[in-house]
């Protein structure tokens, strides 16, 4: 009889290695991995607003739809218990002072909708809103966003109705794909009027510390994620192709206290064609196949170097 949670977990790591090999136009532009996050500041009749943005991409959406239901298929009734449960969740990472006090936001409303992905997975958007009590008069206003700390993705904070190029993150720009905003942490100020505008002296912003010298987003938020959440159900063990091995290997280390499968021999040796050799997966998948004996053709544009 075959092993059904066997089976399940195989069709995790089977999602995951068509989402590594999914052509880039179906799939997140930042990334199957990527966890965006955006907090717009506004102000209302002596209250303070905050409505916070959760963009997760197919990966992290997987987890999240996986813990939320056995089949990885919640209705659409769970999701909304979710985000009434995750808006009251990160509410105290949502750090507000008015003038120099520390002022509690609470949850108004939240919101949440899956978006088509790639691979038949979905993305996931969640919205919610926070209001805090600020009183009459002008108001010195400072705010950090702590939630999600290590992830990789898009991260902005801004007033008003100031624009940002992501429209909310529901598109993001080619131009900026490769340098990813990171503002986490910002300064503003409210007059009198209820006008916010924010402060040209700024707020320091915790994540810039450990951003400088940063791999290019595209690259480095290749398989951190995926190769934890394969560790952490114990699911490296099943994934039979030595070759998706070598691309996982080669686009990222192994996290911490997760091992890799024994190796096992080889049985016969073929003759390969590889297309793109020279490309950062195709390098990767020949290296693998010399290693244990295949004979090699590869396929390279005259231009590549």
């Amino acid at each position: 009889m075959v092993n059904m949670r066997r089976l399940l977990r195989f069709g995790v790591v089977v999602a995951a290695a068509v989402l590594a090999f999914a052509q880039p136009a179906a799939a997140h532009p930042l990334g199957n991995f990527t966890v965006n996050h955006l907090s717009r500041i506004t102000a209302q009749r002596g209250s303070v607003h905050v409505r916070y943005v959760l963009d997760l991409a197919e990966i992290p959406a997987f987890a999240l739809d996986r813990s939320l239901d056995a089949h990885g298929t919640p209705s659409q009734a769970v999701l909304e218990r979710w985000a009434q449960a995750h808006a009251q969740t990160i509410a105290p990472q949502l750090n507000l002072t008015i003038d120099g006090r520390d002022a509690a936001l609470a949850p108004v409303a939240s919101e949440v909708r899956t978006r088509p992905g790639a691979g038949g997975l979905p993305t996931l958007y969640f919205t919610a809103t926070y209001a805090a009590a600020a009183g009459a008069g002008a108001h010195r206003i400072e705010y950090r966003d702590r939630t999600e700390p290590g992830r990789l993705g898009w991260k902005d904070v801004v007033t008003g109705a100031t624009r940002e190029p992501t429209g909310e993150l529901r598109a993001y720009p080619n131009a900026l794909i490769g340098s990813p905003r990171t503002r986490t942490a910002l300064a503003a100020n409210l007059d009198a009027a209820g006008r916010i505008t924010a402060d040209a002296g700024g707020l320091a912003d915790e994540s810039a510390a450990g951003s400088a010298g940063a791999a290019p987003l595209a690259r480095s938020n290749a398989l951190s994620d995926v190769l934890a959440i394969l560790c952490r159900l114990e699911l490296l063990a099943l994934v039979e192709s030595p070759i998706v091995l070598a691309v996982l290997h080669r686009l990222e280390r192994l996290p911490r206290g997760c091992r890799a499968p024994p190796a096992r021999a080889e049985t016969t040796a073929m003759t390969t064609l590889i297309t793109g050799a020279t490309g950062f997966v195709g390098s990767a998948v020949a290296l693998a196949l010399a290693a244990r004996g295949h004979e090699l053709r590869l396929l390279a544009r005259p231009s590549s170097d």
